[in-house]
């Protein structure tokens, strides 16, 4: 999976503002040249990081961003996922009904098992590839 830049610019940004004393924040403007980015193209994400309560604005002629909440409680995939939303990565065009091997439309009863696997619940892929009948 290839994840954008914005992705890697949140987690070092985030990274970064963990390292702060508690209760300081780093404008903007800071996060951007450290970082090397263009500032309107960072606040963007920053302003994504604080909506889903990652960061936090803080107003102010010492304001900035800071985080929301404990380092600890921030997980990688928070960030991913606000940065980049919580639609799957996978999305099925069902390429199985196409081609020379495709069955009669009427085949095609259930839901294809690649698809439930990446779009569904979490869980294993190598059982339903195991299984005898599988529509995959």
């Amino acid at each position: 999976m290839k994840l954008s830049e914005g992705v890697e610019a949140a987690i070092h940004c985030a990274t970064l503002l963990a390292q702060l004393e508690e209760g300081r924040a780093m404008p903007a403007s800071a996060l951007a040249e450290y970082h090397g980015l263009s500032p309107s193209y960072l606040l963007k994400h920053l302003k994504t990081l604080a909506a889903a309560g990652i960061l936090e604005s803080v107003p102010g002629p010492h304001g900035g961003y800071r985080l929301a909440l404990s380092p600890d409680a921030i997980t990688l995939l928070d960030v991913v996922l606000a940065i980049e939303g919580p639609k799957p990565a996978f999305r099925c065009a069902e390429i199985r009904q196409r081609g020379p091997g495709a069955l009669e439309p009427r085949a095609y009863t259930r839901p294809c098992g690649i698809k439930l696997r990446c779009c569904g619940p979490s869980r294993p892929i190598a059982p339903s590839c195991a299984r005898r009948g599988s529509q995959m």
